[in-house]
């Protein structure tokens, strides 16, 4: 996986905060292969329905853009 293990435990918290505290999370496409390199941040998003999710995924973004400066994520929501 090419993220460091505090890049992934903020991963993880930025999507309880902004998205659901009870969401599940997983990392897919080229950062899961050590062999590759670039490319942007893939995340698998599992929540219980949420009438605002939009706003959410907004406020997830501009966080972790907060954080990770202006990384690429692609964020890939299921309810």
């Amino acid at each position: 996986m090419r993220l460091s293990t505090d890049q992934a435990v903020l991963l993880v918290q930025l999507v309880h905060q902004h998205i659901d505290a009870q969401a599940q999370v997983w990392l897919f496409g080229s950062r899961v292969d050590d062999h590759k390199r670039g490319g942007d941040i893939d995340l698998y998003v599992e929540t219980p329905p949420l009438a605002d999710l939009f706003d959410r995924k907004i406020h997830l973004k501009l966080a972790f853009e907060d954080h990770f400066g202006e990384q690429s994520i692609d964020l890939l929501v299921h309810e």
